[in-house]
């Protein structure tokens, strides 16, 4: 738009909503911008673009080389008229153009070297690229990209994608004291965690739930079935607190990414694109955690249970 004719638009607007345009332009930032790659699901890319609005980001770069156009006005609820959209049929156009501009590329990805967002220059002019939902960004742009970010997975719904054995303690409860007052003590432990970290405050819920059946199931098992505080083979103990650890966790392998989900999505009300991918990542890392957690458990309690009947604590479990 040139200048004449938008002094000419000027006159059918009154001064106080002039002021008010001008107020807006003034906080807007070029400094950072965004690029999304490819992105499949149309509702996510116009969320970015209203997203950056909210946020008076004023440029939004769109690569839809293999979706085509990602843009739905309703979703965008007119961000896009305020924001300067760009659009590029492939992937290098974009970071050429970025790059022409002073940008410096960051990549958001959690395979690599990456900053965490409190780590994070913002000093620097700064593009940031963002992938497709289910494989991220391509190795093109991973490639020539001048830095790297990564944002925790899923502080948005309170909780965390990360690498712990406390199920190994829920599962070693069951084993000492029997599946329902271990389950009870687990549960209990954990979900008081939760609420003293902001972080996953919100799953507490989920957390009480899930870690009272890791215990009861294992202690189902490991008492109910293998009568193991009656035994003292060492053959039976290792099968025994074996087959309860993989009861318990392998419930929780199972079932934590599929309540995680239905609780994220329903309660929470996250979009179904981004608990989709955080039940994703909670299978491996849960996965992971169970193969970590049997080995400790089986190991700690062939440890602990000699100290605990010499010492005259070792309950025998009916």
């Amino acid at each position: 738009m040139n200048q004449e004719l938008l002094t000419y638009l000027e006159h059918f607007i009154t001064e106080e909503r002039k002021e008010r345009f001008l107020q807006v332009i003034s906080a807007r930032t070029n400094h950072f911008t965004v690029a999304m790659e490819d992105v499949f699901q149309m509702h996510n890319t116009s969320a970015v673009v209203r997203t950056c609005e909210v946020f008076g980001v004023q440029q939004a770069h769109s690569i839809e080389g293999r979706f085509g156009k990602r843009l739905d006005a309703k979703i965008a609820m007119g961000a896009q008229k305020w924001v300067d959209v760009f659009r590029y049929n492939d992937t290098q156009s974009c970071i050429d153009a970025l790059r022409a501009q002073g940008y410096q590329i960051v990549a958001t990805t959690p395979h690599k070297d990456a900053y965490f967002l409190n780590d994070f220059d913002i000093s620097k002019k700064s593009a940031f690229f963002f992938g497709t939902e289910k494989e991220g960004l391509s190795q093109q742009v991973l490639s020539q990209a001048d830095t790297y970010l990564k944002i925790p997975i899923p502080t948005i719904a309170g909780d965390k994608t990360a690498l712990h054995v406390g199920n190994a303690f829920c599962v070693l409860a069951a084993l000492l004291i029997g599946g329902t007052y271990g389950g009870i003590a687990g549960s209990l432990g954990m979900t008081i965690a939760d609420l003293m970290d902001p972080a996953y405050i919100s799953s507490a819920p989920k957390t009480f739930i899930l870690k009272f059946c890791i215990g009861f199931i294992a202690g189902t098992v490991a008492h109910k079935f293998g009568h193991i505080s009656k035994t003292d083979k060492k053959s039976d103990l290792i099968f025994w607190s074996t087959m309860a650890s993989i009861a318990g966790l392998g419930f929780n392998v199972i079932m934590d990414p599929i309540v995680g989900y239905l609780y994220k999505r329903y309660l929470l009300k996250v979009d179904v694109s981004a608990a989709k991918i955080m039940a994703t990542y909670a299978a491996g890392t849960t996965l992971i955690n169970a193969i970590v957690s049997t080995v400790l458990i089986v190991i700690l309690y062939a440890a602990l249970r000699p100290v605990l009947i010499k010492s005259g604590l070792f309950l025998k479990i009916k």
